[in-house]
């Protein structure tokens, strides 16, 4: 079934009506038998998709509605989104940054439900690479990612005050790293002499390290699940 206001040469041309075999229908104009410029496909799943089209494929500026109640608003290429585009998710999440054939890709800003914001890199449509995550209860980190987990090396923050400095193996303080204590002050904080220095396994420290206490100075010792291994312990 087809409308159109013209045929050139056997070809559709103008503006016309398209069902196609599966039951989609685009409502647009064409040129040269093909969907070209702007238009609108209903897709038989129910999505819609409203914009610019190109060689039968949505293809420039745009916006794609989903029965699932998610949306995309901005650029397509060859019929996916591909460019810059907001992305409004059925579970609340929205991204705003850059896409290649149809995945996040680039640098871009995803926000959660929850309060969660992550602004940095993206790579095969997961967090991949430089970035900065904030959680809702003001913990803080900024690094390197890798499939949505930490892995690399960054800073993280809590709210207390207190900071890591160090690597990270998927979402584990591990290798060398660097935990500073710190105590609240009005708008700002400082330290409070509490600094470790050393290995970390598994979040934990792990190795060789050294602690500097408040009052008793520098202990250089051989530390286990996060405590000092008896018998290994130095002062300073």
């Amino acid at each position: 079934m087809l409308s159109v206001n013209s045929r050139l040469n056997n070809k559709r041309d103008g503006i016309g009506v398209l069902i196609y075999r599966n039951g989609s229908r685009y409502d647009g104009y064409f040129v040269d038998d093909q969907p070209e410029g702007r238009g609108r496909t209903i897709y038989i799943t129910g999505d819609i998709h409203e914009g610019l089209y190109h060689q039968g494929k949505p293809h420039g500026k745009g916006i794609m509605e989903k029965t699932d109640h998610s949306k995309y608003e901005g650029e397509f290429k060859e019929g996916k989104q591909d460019g810059e585009g907001i992305e409004t998710c059925s579970d609340g999440s929205c991204y705003e940054g850059k896409y290649a054939n149809d995945m996040k890709e680039g640098f871009g800003k995803l926000k959660w439900s929850n309060g969660s914001e992550y602004i940095g890199e993206f790579r095969d449509n997961s967090i991949n690479g430089m970035g900065v995550y904030r959680w809702p209860d003001g913990k803080t980190y900024n690094g390197e990612w890798l499939d949505y987990k930490m892995h690399g090396k960054g800073i993280f923050t809590w709210p207390d005050g207190r900071k890591y400095t160090g690597e990270y193996i998927h979402d584990y303080k591990q290798g060398k790293g660097v935990m500073e204590w710190y105590v609240m002050c009005l708008m700002s904080c400082r330290p409070d002499g509490r600094r470790y220095e050393g290995e970390w396994k598994e979040g934990k420290q792990s190795g060789t390290g050294t602690y500097k206490t408040k009052t008793q100075g520098v202990i250089y010792a051989q530390w286990e699940d996060g405590k000092i291994v008896p018998g290994t312990a130095k002062m300073e």
